[in-house]
């Protein structure tokens, strides 16, 4: 989203810039994963629970950071899965992944 879009949302909900902005990576980094792991991953923490269930009722919570699990049948498969695909990741400085266990 460019600048003047950004700025437009935020006067229109009435939210800070920051926070606007701070979303719109957040939605855009969740895209990404999804398309890269897929239903394999299971979305935990703080943003995805305001993702899915705060959100249906109106409330707002933000969290920084996305919180994640990917399993696919074997550790070593899924430890190699998850490196490859951190490297796919587009416009975000990534640290990590960080996996543990």
């Amino acid at each position: 989203m460019d600048e003047r879009m950004l700025k437009y949302t935020a006067t229109k909900t009435g939210l800070g810039l920051n926070y606007v902005d701070k979303e719109e990576k957040i939605s855009l980094l969740l895209s990404q994963l999804w398309e890269i792991f897929g239903e394999k991953t299971i979305l935990k923490g703080g943003t995805d629970i305001n993702r899915v269930y705060l959100a249906k009722i109106g409330a707002a919570r933000f969290s920084e950071d996305v919180n994640i699990d990917y399993f696919n049948g074997n550790v070593e498969t899924s430890a190699n899965e998850i490196i490859d695909g951190m490297k796919k990741i587009e416009g975000f400085k990534v640290k990590g992944p960080r996996i543990l266990h």
